[in-house]
């Protein structure tokens, strides 16, 4: 979680050019109402001004749309992130993430591929497709 005040400090915006920014995102409606919340808060003078406060999809939604430095160092990172979060789960095996499952996961699971079959024996056999 961010706000709009912290992401106008980081990328060097002034706070009323984030609201906008944010006010003028191209996204869903569902979306935004999971990821961005508008509050206020007292300012310096005491006065009530406001702002969003941010989910970290939220932050990535809207910092994807920002040019400059600082822009493009969150947009490396990221990619990097992202590829080495892909890497890992590539690496996983099926069998150590069964082994770690908890009793409830495991019986779902095993639930889950006995119907799986179940239904691939219907469809050889009788030719059913849905069940």
């Amino acid at each position: 979680m961010t706000d709009s005040l912290k992401i106008a400090e980081v990328f060097g915006k002034r706070h009323a050019n984030v609201l906008r920014d944010i006010k003028s995102l191209d996204c869903s409606e569902a979306f935004n109402e999971l990821n961005f919340e508008l509050v206020n808060y007292l300012d310096e003078k005491g006065e009530l001004r406001p702002k969003y406060f941010i989910t970290q999809d939220g932050f990535t939604f809207l910092a994807m749309g920002y040019n400059g430095k600082d822009a493009a160092m969150f947009k490396e990172s990221y990619i990097r992130e992202f590829n080495h979060m892909r890497d890992q789960l590539a690496q996983r095996s099926p069998a150590n993430d069964y082994l770690n499952m908890s009793d409830e996961d495991r019986a779902i699971a095993y639930f889950m591929k006995v119907k799986a079959e179940k239904a691939q024996y219907l469809i050889l056999v009788y030719g059913l497709s849905s069940y």
